[in-house]
């Protein structure tokens, strides 16, 4: 069995929700939510939060298990280049397989990220990503996308329309840094339900995410908060 290692990424200057990781979120923080649910994973091995701020480090610090990598300045701006970045968290983590897993996909429960590591480790890909499944009229520079205009379906019969969640990327380490990205070659897109793929990037995510949570916990629901 290959050695894994998951890494989240959280930097402290996120700018359309400042602090957005460590903010109350649901009786808890993003970050520390992310990092329990990594740590529950009993199919990996290391849990690493890469980040530029102690504040970060002070929200997860009392969670058992964790090793914290200080990210140089230069990789944490906004206007940082993604394979640049990328790079920098995955050049130096001595590991078969990596796992990127975002803060900001709060509901990729253990049990789902359990799942897309058996899968992994059971396929050849190279990678595997956890993607939402939409099925909306999608149009780039007023063209449609998924459909055409002189025969549109019903909505239920759209060609679906995969958008990555980031929420757990599975990928060969090697594979991962001569790419500097989380999707290799011969990559597999794990799809996700509407829940799953809740991805938070603006404020009305954020909010939005914290409603379904405590409404989640109020009804008894425990779905993919663990």
């Amino acid at each position: 069995m290959s050695n894994i290692t998951a890494i989240v990424p959280a930097r402290i200057g996120s700018q359309r929700v400042p602090k957005k990781n460590i903010i109350p979120w649901c009786d808890t923080s993003l970050i520390a939510h992310k990092v329990e649910q990594l740590l529950a994973v009993d199919l990996i091995d290391y849990v690493i939060v890469n980040t530029d701020s102690q504040e970060i480090i002070d929200a997860v610090k009392h969670l058992q298990g964790v090793i914290f990598v200080k990210r140089d300045e230069e990789y944490a701006l906004s206007t940082t280049e993604v394979p640049d970045f990328m790079y920098s968290l995955f050049k130096d983590i001595d590991t078969d397989t990596l796992i990127y897993a975002s803060p900001m996909s709060p509901f990729m429960s253990t049990e789902k990220m359990t799942e897309m590591i058996e899968f992994y480790n059971s396929h050849d890909y190279d990678s595997v990503v956890s993607v939402g499944v939409n099925k909306d009229f999608y149009f780039i520079d007023g063209k449609p996308v998924n459909f055409s205009l002189d025969t549109p379906p019903n909505s239920q019969d759209l060609q679906t329309v995969n958008n990555l969640t980031f929420g757990c990327c599975i990928i060969k380490t090697k594979k991962a840094i001569e790419k500097k990205y989380v999707i290799g070659d011969n990559c597999f897109f794990y799809p996700c339900n509407e829940i799953e793929a809740v991805d938070i990037d603006t404020p009305f995510d954020f909010n939005f995410s914290e409603t379904l949570c405590k409404n989640l916990k109020r009804n008894n629901n425990e779905y993919n908060l663990k």
